[in-house]
């Protein structure tokens, strides 16, 4: 937009520079660290059967912007299982699958390594038994309220009926024999792991309303399943006595220790409309079309997932290929450069669409993307408050600030593109919000920042928005361009800034300030990214 451009130094630089002392404060404080990494199932001499699957779930951290980028999963020194997380995540709750495959005790690890490959463990010894063997159980937590139990510290002795020869009493008393319980194996707990986000409704079934959403890789509690077995009672919210449904399809989550859970019946559904005289003839319907990751490197792979109902036909489109695909379904795809791939289907009474873009970042060389900011959201970790309030990504409506995404949504421009980055700062007056990026590879000579910014349909209020690089050789947050635009400007903003005078910065932040009251503040980054 013509008058519109990235300043060095902005109108507001009073409040930028306070931005920019916070990310310093809660910055300087951090110093280099290993990860850290904490077993949380099974618990230490847990028992468990020998032949049966089971979760090993485990939390890992970092304090630094060495972000997380492997954990593994290694049983009597051997290595079981492998995960890879791109973009490298501040925090990472990874559950692994184990089975004991011989009876007796195994020392599990989990080791989780952060970019500089530093490595941190966790590990458990546990005793995995044949049936009816008798060996002392662990202990392990209640994982949801439950009745209250009755307590017992010592076991009630057997009752033992004493034989006599004679009537005559004597005058030493007969012990009675104490009774030795017979232990039993620790009760494994029954989980789930969210594969994609996923909305938690008041039953099992799409007929019941939504009250609130897990992220992927989020784990929780089960309590019950559905008398068809096609959905999952969960502890909702998480450390609640309330309860949830979400599907048990594959394609949106992973249980394990299902065995023992029992059927609930669920609530009655809501009364449903009264039905038209007609059945209403519509178009197909896409329940969800998403990819394990959206941004790999070049040479690597990433699964495509869809589920759709009411089609006659459904293709997968990409490069000029068509082929036709069942639901729900799945496709892994290696391409060898940025991608969009078009879920179309069709009916009778017309077609439906849906699109997703993978980002392959190409070998270390003269161009390419070397992260995609709107991609790699979910692992930022955002604030608001000048970084007084942590805030978590994709909690729509927070009064604190928000980030998510949003896939084809209406801008001031009138274009719909296929994701953006929605940063919405705290709803105070001159409200404000940041995210802290960890790049893949340090800013070189050359690199550059380009997005489009600007509004939702439908927003008010002016901001300013923030570009700071901070993190590796560079002693403190520097800023390095802002800009200011209003909701009533009409289009989107240009913005290309050279990074070349922080070569060596690790962490690039987007920041969001408010002018005035920011309620319906919508600011959208699209397309943002850093490219050499």
């Amino acid at each position: 937009m013509s008058g519109i451009r990235f300043l060095r130094w902005p109108a507001r630089a009073a409040v930028v520079c306070l931005l920019l002392a916070a990310l310093a404060c809660s910055i300087g404080t951090i110093q280099a660290a290993r990860p850290t990494v904490a077993i949380l199932s099974p618990q230490p001499g847990a028992i468990l059967p020998v032949g049966e699957e089971i979760g090993v779930l485990s939390v890992a951290a970092v304090s630094d912007a060495r972000g997380i980028v492997r954990v593994e999963l290694w049983a009597d020194n051997q290595l079981m299982h492998l995960q890879t997380i791109n973009p490298p995540a501040t925090s990472f709750t990874s559950s692994q699958p184990w089975t004991p495959t011989s009876p007796g005790d195994h020392t599990l690890n989990v080791r989780v390594y952060n970019m500089a490959d530093e490595r941190s463990d966790a590990g458990v010894t546990i005793t995995a038994v044949e049936a009816g063997a008798a060996t002392t159980p662990g202990a392990l937590p209640t994982p949801f309220p439950t009745a209250t139990p009755t307590a017992s510290a010592t076991p009630v002795p057997t009752e033992t009926a004493t034989a006599t020869a004679t009537p005559t009493p004597t005058d030493t008393p007969t012990p009675t024999a104490t009774g030795t319980p017979t232990p039993t194996a620790t009760p494994r707990i029954p989980m789930l792991t969210v594969l994609t986000p996923l909305n938690v409704r008041t039953g099992p079934s799409t007929d019941y309303p939504a009250i609130g959403q897990l992220a992927q890789g989020a784990v929780v509690f089960i309590t019950g399943r559905s008398p068809d077995g096609t959905w999952w009672e969960i502890v909702f919210p998480p450390n609640t006595a309330g309860r949830g449904w979400v599907s048990g399809k594959p394609q949106y989550s992973y249980a394990v220790n299902t065995e023992a859970v029992p059927v609930v019946v669920p609530p009655p559904p809501p009364p449903t409309a009264t039905p038209t005289p007609a059945p209403r003839r519509e178009p197909p319907v896409i329940y969800n079309f998403w990819a394990d990751r959206y941004v790999i490197n070049q040479g690597e792979q990433t699964t495509l997932h869809w589920d759709l109902a009411n089609a006659q036909a459904a293709y997968l489109r990409y490069e000029g290929h068509e082929e036709g695909v069942v639901a729900p379904g799945s496709k892994t795809v290696d391409p060898e450069h940025t991608t969009t791939y078009t879920l179309y289907t069709y009916n009778a009474n017309g077609a439906t669409e849906r699109q997703l873009t993978i980002v392959v970042n190409p070998p270390a060389g003269p161009a390419g993307i070397v992260l995609d900011l709107v991609a790699a959201a979910p692992f930022a970790t955002w604030s608001s408050g000048l970084g007084a309030n942590p805030l978590p990504f994709g909690a729509d409506g927070d009064p604190r600030g928000y980030a998510e995404w949003r896939d084809y949504a209406l801008l001031q421009d009138g274009s719909q593109p296929i994701r953006v980055l929605l940063t919405v700062p705290q709803a105070v007056d001159n409200g404000n919000i940041a995210g802290t990026f960890t790049l893949p590879r340090p800013i070189q000579p050359g690199d550059h920042f380009r997005a489009r910014l600007g509004f939702l349909h439908g927003a008010a209020g002016r901001v300013t928005f923030v570009l700071a690089a901070l993190g590796g050789s560079l002693s403190g947050p520097n800023l390095l361009a802002t800009l200011d635009a209003a909701a009533t400007d009409g289009g989107l903003h240009n913005a290309d800034v050279d990074l070349g005078s922080v070569v060596g910065a690790t962490q690039l932040t987007l920041g969001v300030l408010a002018s005035g009251p920011s309620y319906q503040a919508w600011a959208v980054w699209v397309d943002a990214r850093v490219e050499r």
